[in-house]
């Protein structure tokens, strides 16, 4: 047997050779990050204003708006919202539900997720093809009553894989 060394030791002598004349580069001073720019603000959309719920829903108009939002909502948010972009933590379907008592699964459905923290809401109103008429009564409903609820910032239609005009997502203020 020869005494040679392990080839663990001649790749550690072959690495010190190669790094033998290596100086650490020196630090390029730090730059500090320019201010941020002010951007104007951009005008804000007044919310339409809702039907008072006292008396009943004036249905026998054309169909409500697919979107609201409150005054001062993030623009990023508002972009999630339309895109389907968060994440559905309950769901509401109204199916076959009569206006009365779509309205108040609504509100409990509505006041029970705020209790909870939920945010991001899905309500399944349909499309009103086994309505007389062929309107969504119910998607009106919904879409009037929505504005006049003090937790509520913003709604719009929901995309097709969620169900597109027969349904609605709904965002919620933080608790």
């Amino acid at each position: 047997m020869t005494d040679k060394a392990p080839p663990e030791d001649d790749d550690l002598a072959l690495f010190r050779q190669a790094m033998a004349d290596v100086r650490p580069l020196k630090r390029p001073a730090k730059v500090a990050p320019s201010p941020p720019r002010h951007r104007r603000p951009r005008p804000i959309k007044r919310p339409p204003e809702p039907a008072p719920l006292e008396t009943p829903l004036g249905l026998d108009e054309a169909d409500t708006a697919d979107s609201w939002h409150v005054p001062g909502l993030r623009p990023q948010d508002l972009r999630r919202l339309k895109k389907g972009a968060w994440p559905i933590e309950a769901r509401l379907d109204l199916h076959g539900m009569t206006l009365e008592e779509g309205e108040q699964a609504l509100r409990t459905f509505l006041a029970q997720a705020h209790d909870m923290g939920l945010r991001h809401l899905l309500v399944i109103h349909g499309k009103g093809y086994n309505s007389a008429g062929g309107r969504s009564v119910l998607k009106t409903m919904v879409t009037r009553l929505l504005p006049a609820i003090p937790f509520v910032i913003a709604f719009h239609r929901a995309t097709p894989r969620d169900g597109g005009g027969g349904a609605t997502y709904v965002l919620l203020r933080a608790r």
